[in-house]
């Protein structure tokens, strides 16, 4: 009896929390003095919609303009430069959003840790738990990066969405925080480029373009506040380490 009890009070499946909802309905419908027309659709919403099972806490959002510092995001380059240089951190782990060409060889050459929207921050917290965390961030110009995740989350799309463009603000205020550096590298030389991929190039600490066109063209978008982008043919791990540490 005290099961069958417990089971119709559960706050996730009960019917004992349905049926109280369906009363505050009934209550907001007498006080708002709506249409009792309503009141069946009310109801029936109320005892037979599922009622949210919590999930995993969502990934931390940064505020909608949030994008770096000019003088910041040198001291974050400079000083993961010297730490790599002085040998006090071999190669670092990066996280990254790539497509699957890029995750398959770089992961042969370096360590790799992928994260997705959904739970990047779960992610990145476990390996600094473990004291493996990474020691920067880099994301390419991928419409759809590890393994699809990140679709419409990167770059001009035909219907972008601002609230999916925070993702990638937060990931990268998230590694602004703990003083690690940011890095856009940018393979899409086609007409166009500076336009598809600027608005999310502006929260990077570095921008890297395949060409001197497209690396004015990026540095010169007022949102970027100064922080120019450089050329670089950036194809592994190691040509991307050489461009973080390669004077501005």
């Amino acid at each position: 009896m005290t099961g069958r009890w417990h089971r119709l009070r559960d706050r996730e499946t009960g019917l004992v929390p349905r049926i109280r909802l369906a009363v505050g309905v009934l209550a907001s419908s007498v006080g708002d003095r709506r249409q009792w027309r309503s009141l069946p659709i009310d109801f029936a919403t109320a005892l037979l919609a599922p009622i949210r099972v919590p999930g995993p806490p969502a990934p931390p959002m940064a505020a909608r303009d949030w994008s770096p510092q000019p003088e910041a995001a040198g001291a974050r380059l400079r000083r993961a430069a010297q730490r790599w240089a002085n040998g006090r951190t071999a190669r670092p782990a990066f996280a990254v959003i790539a497509d699957d060409d890029d995750l398959a060889a770089w992961g042969r050459s370096g360590c790799l840790i992928e994260v997705r929207p959904e739970d990047w921050a779960i992610t990145l917290e476990r390996t600094e738990a473990a004291g493996s965390p990474p020691g920067a961030l880099l994301v390419t110009s991928t419409r759809a990066g590890t393994h699809g995740a990140w679709a419409f989350r990167l770059g001009a799309v035909a219907h972008p969405d601002a609230f999916l463009e925070r993702d990638v603000a937060a990931l990268v205020a998230w590694f602004a925080d703990r003083g690690l550096p940011s890095i856009f590298l940018v393979t899409d030389d086609r007409p166009g480029a500076a336009t598809d991929w600027g608005a999310v190039g502006r929260l990077f600490d570095l921008v890297l373009a395949p060409s001197e066109d497209l690396a004015r063209a990026l540095s010169a978008r007022p949102d970027r506040r100064g922080i120019e982008a450089r050329v670089s043919t950036a194809a592994g791990l190691e040509d991307v380490l050489a461009a973080i540490g390669s004077p501005a």
